[in-house]
């Protein structure tokens, strides 16, 4: 009776931190794509100011591009095409940025279902679930996460220092991840990207846009440990009725205390 009553508990609390976890997640991706839309409308703006007409064929940023490639892209001006190539990569990398706010809802609504369901072992379940896409036995997580805190916490001065051509290499190999005919992307938007890819590599370009393009490839590696993988540590730690230990961002004092006011019990990360 007493080992049912703690699964109760177990199941309950984590349910309780998972949905705390998503909600904030998608407070997170709001505010994202918000700014997304401001560098989408700024994309259409440049386009239009270069010259090229948006006609009835342009509905997306994806049309847009396709209409730019198709009329004079090699023809504009070195300054011009610079402009937009590095908006374009700019605005991609922030939809990968959103795409994996929304993997990480996607995979707690996962966990949330298995939870909910009326099977039996459902915490063995759980951790099953989690177990497939983080090794229970890898034991760097804790030095990659502090590897992530520094590479998100990236000074002015550091980012004074980068390479261009480094920042756009990353950018690249991000955004390959997602836009490669191989992992389902399509196959001329792809090349649209290695054209502008191979233009921005022999330009000069502006400080500002390598620190913001440099920003952006930091957070979402970051984010990757920092953010989704985390959490999925926290939840393994709370359905095994673990400590949480203090190195997780998730447990400032100050996040400890809204979870707190939200419910959740949070003796396992004191």
């Amino acid at each position: 009776m007493f080992l049912l009553e703690t699964e109760a508990k177990i199941i309950e609390n984590t349910l309780r931190w998972t949905s705390w976890a998503i909600n904030g997640t998608r407070i997170g991706s709001r505010g994202y794509l918000a700014t997304a839309g401001m560098k989408q409308s700024a994309l259409y703006s440049l386009a239009f100011t270069m010259g090229f007409g948006l006609g009835p064929d342009v509905h997306t940023v994806d049309d847009l591009i396709n209409h730019i490639f198709r009329n004079g892209w090699k023809e504009k001006p070195t300054d011009d095409k610079t402009s937009l190539a590095t908006s374009f990569f700019e605005l991609e990398l922030i939809n990968a940025y959103v795409a994996l706010y929304d993997g990480n809802i996607k995979e707690l609504r996962e966990v949330q279902k298995i939870l909910f369901s009326t099977r039996d072992k459902k915490l063995e379940e759980s951790i099953k679930y989690i177990d497939q896409m983080y090794d229970e036995n890898d034991n760097s997580f804790e030095k990659r996460l502090a590897a992530a805190k520094i590479e998100g916490k990236m000074s002015d001065d550091q980012a004074i220092e980068i390479s261009h051509k480094n920042a756009i290499n990353s950018a690249f190999r991000i955004l390959t991840l997602k836009l490669h005919p191989d992992k389902g992307g399509d196959a001329e938007r792809f090349k649209v990207l290695q054209e502008m890819r191979d233009h921005l590599l022999y330009v000069d370009l502006e400080h500002e846009a390598t620190v913001d393009i440099s920003r952006w490839n930091g957070a979402i590696s970051s984010f990757q440990v920092g953010g989704v993988e985390q959490d999925f540590q926290v939840l393994r730690k709370l359905l095994q009725g673990k400590s949480i230990p203090k190195i997780y961002t998730h447990c400032s004092e100050k996040t400890i205390k809204k979870m707190a006011d939200d419910g959740v019990d949070t003796s396992p990360f004191l």
